[in-house]
């Protein structure tokens, strides 16, 4: 009951419960603390080697070389029941968090895995094999700082018995993460608490263990079933999938050795996977990597008016693109910055030159004709003044017709930004895609999408400078 005096301990609210004990605030009276009380119960305490042997390992627990280790105070006995003092660590438990948030994103979770896997190596190096890996054994302090808690605790009963089936299923350990060794009560090491370690990962990246459903099913499961890959059952990088079914291999022999290998196999997924996004988010896809050679100068493409291309002249030759700017490839994050050097296109002064005429012929043929035609029919000469203005008539139709297509804004095509921007990533031209061609006019825009590693990147091309030889357009990251 709370309130009650334990030796020096005043024992307040309940924390948790579990097969071998409870937890309780309780304040430490002598040294004017609070802490977090675990009193065990059961018939071994009575057992004069149960009791050495809790003893040992306690204080094995106390000395471990790890910042996620519960801090134990004192251990012992009083009043013929075996009690561990320890740190009260205020916070939830990862079960906790999962309940309340769901499956935790992919680099939380491997976060969290982390510091519990250093504090199981640590143990596992003063040979102590934990036995009870899972989520509400993992304490979150502020900002996801982890202890793991119990250790030793199971432990301590292989003195007097192997872990076993009951009659009522019930067995050291708890089922939904127990590896099949310690279902089947064989020899076992460390590689028992890499399973365990495996499943609470797999729970913090999808919300639910490897398997569900009643005891004494999911016992047989990690028995005989193959888990199924967490990436089926949420959003997460598929490299994590060989990573969590590798530390739920039915034998020990197909499991990373340790926790820790465990821990830095699931970190590089989520690195790499953090640099691909990295990449995307900020432009970084058209870093070129320092193996390969610098990205060719930007071809010069001819721009195309409407209906159909016109060629530029051959006697006008392109202008050098001129020296590379040395800073031009550095690395680096370089959003909202034109990606790569303005991009210069040629424009065919042709139209121009048709354009003009057309615009000449649209304002003298008519009157020309009518003049002529008006005379021809004074003179007597009908059939002459009427062909005046048939060809008056027709050669107006023309000048509309060039003046319309002069008046429409020449275009850089699709293909041509597309190329521009395979030619400076290095991507392949299947993943790069723009919807339309770009106007040449200062202003025009379109957006073109980039798709790497399953992810999409918007990108804007924007047209900065337009002469009669040119058009000058940037490339930005949105």
């Amino acid at each position: 009951m709370t309130g009650d005096l334990f030796g020096p301990y005043r024992v307040g609210a309940r924390l948790g419960k579990g097969g071998m004990g409870e937890v309780h605030e309780a304040v430490d009276t002598v040294k004017e603390r609070t802490v977090a009380l675990k009193r065990l119960h059961g018939e071994d305490q009575d057992d004069p080697d149960v009791r050495e042997r809790f003893r040992r390992e306690s204080r094995i627990a106390a000395r471990l070389d790890s910042p996620h280790v519960v801090p134990i105070h004192d251990f012992g006995v009083i009043d013929g029941r075996m009690f561990i003092d320890m740190r009260l660590v205020r916070g939830r438990d990862l079960g906790a968090l999962i309940h309340a948030e769901g499956a935790l994103r992919p680099d939380r979770a491997v976060h969290i895995v982390e510091q519990v896997a250093d504090a199981l190596d640590a143990a596992h190096q003063a040979g102590i094999v934990h036995r009870d890996v899972k989520p509400s054994n993992v304490l979150l302090a502020n900002r996801d700082f982890v202890y793991l808690a119990d250790f030793g605790i199971v432990h301590v009963r292989e003195a007097t018995e192997q872990p076993r089936l009951t009659a009522t299923g019930s067995t050291l350990g708890t089922p939904a993460y127990m590896a099949p060794e310690q279902l089947r009560a064989d020899p076992f090491d460390q590689r028992l608490d890499v399973y365990a370690l495996g499943c609470v990962l797999f729970e913090a990246l999808t919300g639910r263990p490897p398997f569900v459903g009643e005891r004494m099913a999911v016992m047989l499961s990690h028995l005989n079933d193959a888990p199924p890959r967490p990436s089926s059952l949420a959003p997460i990088p598929s490299g994590l999938d060989d990573v969590v079914l590798s530390a739920l291999a039915k034998s020990p022999s197909g499991r990373f050795p340790t926790t820790g290998a465990l821990a830095d196999a699931a970190a590089e997924v989520v690195r790499r996977d953090a640099k691909a996004a990295e990449s995307l988010t900020e432009a970084r896809t058209f870093e070129t990597a320092p193996s390969m050679p610098a990205p060719p100068r930007p071809r010069q493409v001819p721009l195309r008016t409407p209906p159909r291309p016109v060629a530029p002249p051959r006697s006008a030759p392109l202008p050098d693109a001129g020296p590379r700017d040395p800073d031009a490839d550095a690395t680096g994050p370089i959003p909202k910055q034109p990606v790569p050097a303005p991009v210069q296109q040629p424009a065919d002064t042709a139209p121009a030159r048709v354009g003009l005429i057309a615009l000449i012929l649209a304002v003298l043929v008519p009157p020309v004709g009518a003049v002529l035609g008006f005379l021809a029919r004074r003179r007597g000469q009908a059939k002459q003044g009427t062909a005046a203005l048939a060809i008056g008539a027709v050669l107006t139709v023309v000048a509309v017709i060039a003046t319309i297509l002069f008046l429409r804004t020449p275009a850089v095509p699709a293909s041509t930004v597309e190329a521009q921007i395979v030619a400076q990533s290095g991507l392949a031209a299947s993943q790069v895609s723009c919807p339309d061609s770009l106007p040449a006019q200062i202003g025009a825009s379109v957006t073109c999408t980039v798709s790497n590693g399953g992810r999409t990147q918007q990108l804007r091309a924007s047209v900065t400078g337009v002469n009669d030889r040119q058009v000058t357009f940037d490339i930005i990251a949105e």
